[in-house]
């Protein structure tokens, strides 16, 4: 569903592999630049490889952070929350801190994004799973927001985490991410795709 997934499984399954993303109905998202704002930050925890110690790195020291410079946040974490709930919470806030490991497409962040709320999301690089050294002797690269350009947001790794923010928050309202989604997520170029692969497989002679 992604670049970093398909180069993960390309020395696999070589050109029967596709790869396709699900679409998005922008009008289901209605803009909420202009609605009334409650928090400067929605933090996403979905933090759970070694939890406690990136936990300790990322959100604890982000949350000091915002306290003393007196920004006003709300906490979501992955698995703990109505999804509807999510959705109100995030028109009302202006930005989303996105603490995530990795994403193959990430439906959570692009709401995010079609609803036009700009991201400060954690990607380091690569996969932290520990499964990936079943996998290989070196880092995997990998992306915690696969589908993703300068419209939508900021990328900061762990160690730059608040000189990111400082080059992030001042340009909060200048993002647009819900143009990306419009112009990039569609339905049908996620329908485009699809049908490609569809026709490439039945255009394959199988023979016993």
């Amino acid at each position: 569903t992604c670049d970093w997934h398909f180069e993960m499984f390309k020395p696999f399954f070589g050109e029967r592999l596709r790869s396709w993303f699900g679409g998005f109905d922008i009008s289901r998202f209605p803009d909420s630049r202009s609605s009334l704002k409650e928090f400067d930050v929605m933090i996403y925890d979905k933090i759970y490889f070694d939890r406690d110690a990136n936990y300790d790195r990322l959100i604890a020291p982000f949350l000091r952070y915002l306290d003393e410079n007196g920004l006003s946040y709300t906490i979501i974490r992955y698995g703990s929350y109505l999804y509807e709930d999510y959705i109100a919470k995030l028109k009302r806030c202006r930005s989303m801190a996105f603490f995530c490991h990795s994403e193959t497409q990430g439906m959570a962040y692009q709401e995010c994004l079609s609803l036009n709320v700009p991201i400060f999301a954690w990607d380091e690089g690569t996969w932290l799973d520990p499964k990936s050294r079943q996998i290989s002797d070196v880092p995997i690269p990998c992306t915690s927001v696969p589908y993703f350009d300068a419209r939508c947001g900021l990328r900061f790794k762990a160690d730059q985490m608040l000189e990111a923010w400082g080059n992030f928050w001042p340009k909060v309202d200048d993002f647009e991410p819900r143009a990306f989604i419009a112009e990039e997520m569609t339905l049908a170029k996620s329908a485009a795709r699809y049908m490609s692969a569809y026709r490439d497989a039945g255009a394959t002679t199988v023979r016993a």
